[in-house]
């Protein structure tokens, strides 16, 4: 019954399904912690925008190991509205399952222009690698999982390590380095985006559209690698908000490239949110994926 109603809440409060809710961060909730699990709430950069730089983390207060795998989750929104309380029941059920589950907040686009959006993100990751001498976290068995917007930034913290334009200085004695990823209704390919709509790409400003080498590296498909972290992809193939392309662009590269641990879960009927109302089915498919690369 949990998990229903915080599925619920994710499918109301996700800026990207509903069309009325206004730009900007989603109201802070109240996050209902269960006795067994201790939840504590990080800021990894102390500036005005307090609530941008905040990280959830969640793990079991009765543990077996000293260290723990650890999962990541970043809200989408169109990188533009949301906040990391929407995917804090995913970050609570990874705990109650012996991962550590952090979720992340991230400046949105009203906040500070892209590529504040990635660098906040990767250096949230390292920032949680600096909490491991206080916490049982694992540095080197981390994945991350994103929706939408969100999955968007989880591929390119997998996929674009050592891209300086993504990299904020910040916590420089981490990498930002992950073992796996997994992103839901992922964009992914800017390139045939901008093509195929005829217009801008909405995370840039108008002077960052004139420069070509900022949109090529907007899309994760060209931070592609044959030595890439696994990675799972789950996609409706009728999603109107982020088109099939994508998935099926990254998956025809992955092929060129060599590339074999990538692995779709693609729903024919599927629009952009059908993962989370066939989370009874398709969460379990997600939680073997992070136990196989990560336990």
């Amino acid at each position: 019954m949990y998990l229903f109603r915080s599925v619920l809440f994710f499918l109301l409060c996700n800026t990207l399904i509903s069309a009325k809710q206004p730009e900007g961060r989603a109201p802070a909730k109240e996050i209902k912690v269960p006795d067994s699990i201790n939840y504590t709430v990080h800021n990894y950069r102390k500036e005005k925008v307090l609530r941008a730089n905040q990280i959830g983390l969640a793990y079991l207060k009765d543990r077996k190991q000293e260290k723990l795998p650890v999962v990541i989750f970043i809200h989408g929104g169109g990188w533009s509205k949301g906040d990391k309380d929407q995917m804090a029941y995913l970050a609570l059920n990874y705990a109650k399952a012996g991962f550590v589950g952090v979720t992340i907040s991230y400046r949105l686009l009203s906040e500070a222009h892209y590529p504040a959006q990635v660098q906040d993100a990767k250096e949230a990751l390292r920032f949680i690698k600096s909490l491991a001498k206080d916490h049982p976290i694992d540095i080197n068995r981390i994945g991350v999982c994103g929706y939408s917007a969100g999955a968007h930034l989880a591929l390119l913290i997998a996929l674009s390590e050592g891209e300086a334009w993504y990299d904020s200085g910040k916590y420089g004695s981490f990498d930002s380095r992950v073992r796996c990823a997994v992103g839901i209704s992922s964009p992914i390919d800017f390139n045939t985006r901008i093509k195929e709509q005829k217009g801008k790409l909405k995370i840039l400003t108008d002077e960052q559209q004139k420069d070509s080498t900022l949109v090529h590296k907007c899309s994760p498909l060209n931070f592609m690698s044959k030595d890439q972290v696994p990675i799972l992809l789950f996609h409706g193939d009728k999603d109107a908000l982020v088109p099939a392309y994508h998935y099926k662009n990254f998956a025809k590269k992955a092929k060129s490239l060599g590339i074999n641990n990538l692995e779709l879960n693609i729903n024919p009927q599927g629009d952009h949110t059908y993962f989370f109302r066939e989370s009874k089915k398709l969460q379990p498919i997600m939680m073997n994926f992070f136990k196989k690369q990560l336990m």
